[in-house]
């Protein structure tokens, strides 16, 4: 089992500084009281592993599924719950996804947390939305320690931790190796690192540090440029030493590599969406495709050309 296995996995609820669930920026107001009452009136309960998209079991191992789905262009999805708690590791598409609490605009490789018997319901723009279903039993999730009730409330999670993180699963499901045991017990191992983003400190953290939220919202809107850490610090009033230490303490990595993480995560998009790697890494702010290449390896483990095998995916006919 990788670092990332069965002995990470039960130190999830200590404060983990990577636990960042709902995004700012994603989130929007709606009519809670129609809602509502329209979920009163028509949610139904998916059983497990049944989603209502058009999908294939990738994946069944003692109480996980992980079910791959694709979902029409430009369609409400109607107010469902799932039986067991359920994530969605989003690849493609344009997606919004609606609760009681919420609304929350779905970047690639950014995950959802439906808890078991809460409802919700999904908006999906222009072209065709794909990506992860993973499904647990509560049996599955004490294995590796995990409350189910401690996973927090509906939401997306979005940090660029977890967005490696859930490439790095995406890729281990493609590999030709990928039933052998060695392989599904570091595909567990990689989905409870995706689980350690999710509980219920994550909005909690940084509350009290504001311009820490507005350095992090700076760096999510400038990461395809260069910027320094001093004009960070500066632009929200702190000394660059306090802010470069205060950042790795609670958000689990340098400002440094949040921003390579940012740019891969936007570089990964674009090339499965068939922009060559040259013009992705220029888009994404990479001096060029070379630069891009290390980054990949440096920060995330993988070569560009691991996304082909994924690409496969995307365009496979049988969903």
């Amino acid at each position: 089992m990788g670092r990332t296995g069965l002995a990470r996995s039960k130190l999830l609820y200590p404060a983990d500084p990577r636990r960042r669930l709902v995004q700012r920026e994603m989130s929007m107001p709606i009519n809670s009281q129609q809602t509502l009452s329209d979920a009163e009136d028509s949610c139904s309960t998916l059983s497990d592993g049944v989603f209502l998209g058009k999908s294939r079991l990738l994946l069944c191992m003692a109480g996980l599924r992980l079910t791959w789905s694709i979902y029409e262009s430009r369609r409400e999805m109607p107010w469902h719950a799932h039986e067991n708690t359920t994530l969605y590791l989003h690849v493609q598409g344009e997606h919004t996804d609606m609760s009681g609490s919420g609304e929350f605009r779905q970047p690639p490789f950014s995950v959802s947390l439906h808890p078991q018997g809460v409802a919700h319901r999904s908006r999906i723009g222009q072209g065709r939305m794909s990506g992860l279903n993973l499904s647990f039993t509560g049996a599955w999730l004490e294995r590796f320690g995990i409350a189910d009730q401690a996973l927090g409330a509906f939401g997306v999670g979005a940090h660029p931790l977890l967005g490696r993180a859930s490439l790095l699963l995406l890729i281990a499901l493609q590999t030709p190796e990928a039933l052998s045991s060695e392989a599904c017990q570091e595909i567990e191992s990689q989905v409870a690192e995706i689980l350690s983003f999710f509980g219920p400190a994550g909005c909690r953290e940084d509350a009290a540090l504001p311009w820490l939220r507005r350095a992090e919202d700076l760096l999510r809107v400038t990461y395809r440029h260069p910027i320094l850490l001093a004009q960070v610090a500066a632009e929200v009033s702190v000394h660059p030493v306090h802010l470069a230490r205060t950042f790795r303490q609670r958000m689990g990595c340098t400002v440094l590599e949040f921003v390579h993480l940012l740019r891969l995560r936007e570089a990964a998009r674009l090339m499965l969406d068939g922009m060559p790697a040259a013009l992705a890494a220029q888009e994404t702010g990479f001096a060029d495709q070379a630069h891009m290449i290390r980054s990949f390896r440096r920060h995330i483990g993988i070569s560009p050309k691991s996304l082909q095998r994924l690409g496969t995916l995307l365009a496979d006919p049988r969903c």
